[in-house]
């Protein structure tokens, strides 16, 4: 505890005591219990679906991308990463659903069991979500994403919460408009924990990381503007979705729009 800062606190101490902690709880060499995959044994994935998703009602079909025309037409690798950058401020045309399903598509859609991002122990404990302010095709609302089934599930319309959560991600990005479509990642803790114990939540945040920089290289590759947030009101979105939030909360967001 006294490492930590718990007890005591030094001026020139750089950590805050809970970073410390948190820090020293998932690293080897402080643990005092070996850390990694642990022999726990799993339960089913529909015992960890979320109730949107096991839904089948309200459902949009997404069209996926043609893969055969994005092998043909894709900038150069060097060249995405070259463009790859946070935009803040997008533009005043509105995406199309093609887009954003191709956006998913290459973001985080399910095939044979494997999504295009690492996941520790290939668990994926994140679910997507998305609250559409403007997009041409799909009506305003909060969306739950399907990604095995690469469809948008109904989980809300429009109204006084979508709009705070909109005006929450332009607060955190220093901007007036609201995005066009924010991305909120949820996390299951109980689906990580089983596999990793303490190092769960740890896992959950690379997660997240990992899932920003893909839906980055995405975008730039599809000419479209996404920033990363990082502080999101995690409370608000459990009260949207009607999830407790010690059972389903958002841990991560990512505004998308149009760059023109």
């Amino acid at each position: 505890m006294s490492q930590c800062g718990l007890l005591e606190r030094s001026e020139q101490d750089a950590w805050s005591g809970h970073d410390l902690f948190f820090h020293t709880r998932t690293r080897r060499g402080y643990a005092r219990t070996l850390l990694g995959k642990s022999t726990l044994e799993g339960q089913s994935d529909h015992q960890f679906r979320t109730t949107a998703i096991a839904n089948d009602e309200r459902r949009l079909v997404l069209e996926p991308p043609i893969l055969s025309s994005l092998f043909a037409t894709d900038p150069p690798y060097a060249a995405v990463s070259a463009r790859r950058q946070s935009v803040r401020r997008q533009g005043s045309t509105a995406l199309t659903s093609g887009q954003l399903s191709e956006f998913l598509f290459r973001t985080l859609c399910e095939q044979g069991g494997r999504r295009p991002y690492p996941s520790g122990g290939a668990s994926y404990p994140l679910q997507t979500y998305l609250a559409v302010n403007r997009c041409r095709g799909v009506a305003p609302g909060l969306y739950a994403y399907d990604a095995t089934a690469h469809e948008l599930i109904a989980v809300g319309g429009p109204g006084l919460g979508l709009e705070r959560l909109l005006a929450d991600a332009a607060g955190t990005a220093n901007v007036d408009e609201s995005p066009q479509i924010l991305l909120v990642l949820t996390a299951d803790y109980r689906r990580m924990r089983l596999l990793y114990e303490d190092l769960s939540y740890s896992l959950i945040l690379k997660e997240v990381g990992a899932v920003f920089q893909v839906a980055m290289m995405a975008a730039a590759a599809m000419g479209l503007g996404t920033c990363p947030l990082g502080c999101g009101d995690s409370l608000l979105f459990s009260e949207l979705i009607g999830v407790d939030p010690t059972i389903e909360t958002s841990v991560g967001e990512l505004m998308l729009g149009s760059l023109e």
